[in-house]
């Protein structure tokens, strides 16, 4: 009976060999949720930054792009008459009276027409910047088309084909849930000499 008399009737009378224990755990537990504050407050609001500047870097690129070419086209520009004569270009590429916005909004309507026609649908573009340059100036649009995979390949067909000389900078070609999307960016130029 010794060993049962030695143990305590009431609870609050044991002594207390756990509290160190549970107060290091809720110490843990309020550190650990401060940490989670501060990575929601402050590492997440860092993150979305750190994506807008790599957008913005992206445009940065694209512009530099552009720019070097532009650089290079006004460096390098020999006059046209040296390697073919101006009466057989004029067919293919616009003349100096045309303004670079008209030959973009041109290429936009001649493919708005040629997409219906072959059963697909312009659903939207964009037209870039310009590259003025001596003896050639370019007009780029980038144009979105949606439709089936046939259409879209007659719709990239005619593209060469239609009117005057246009150039294919780039092509890419998704599928969407219902159809597939095609997109295309064309070139025109117009002769400044």
């Amino acid at each position: 009976m010794s060993i049962l008399s030695s143990l305590p009737l009431n609870w609050q009378d044991r002594p207390m060999a756990g509290a160190g224990k549970e107060g290091s755990i809720r110490a843990m537990g309020i550190y650990l949720i401060i940490l989670l504050a501060l990575l929601r407050f402050l590492i997440y609001p860092l993150y979305n930054g750190l994506e807008r500047q790599k957008q913005i870097l992206d445009e940065q690129k694209k512009s530099l792009t552009l720019k070097t070419r532009l650089l290079n086209q006004q460096q390098g520009g020999a006059p046209l008459a040296a390697f073919v004569g101006r009466e057989r270009l004029t067919p293919y590429l616009y003349g100096k009276e045309q303004s670079l916005t008209g030959i973009q909004l041109d290429i936009v309507h001649r493919m708005n027409v040629v997409a219906r026609e072959k059963g697909g649908e312009l659903v939207r573009f964009e037209m870039l910047e310009t590259i003025p340059g001596r003896t050639l100036s370019e007009a780029p649009v980038t144009l979105w088309f949606s439709g089936p995979p046939q259409a879209l390949m007659n719709i990239l067909r005619a593209a060469e084909s239609t009117g005057k000389s246009l150039d294919v900078k780039g092509m890419e070609i998704t599928k969407s849930p219902q159809e597939f999307l095609l997109l295309l960016t064309l070139s025109a130029y117009r002769l400044e000499r």
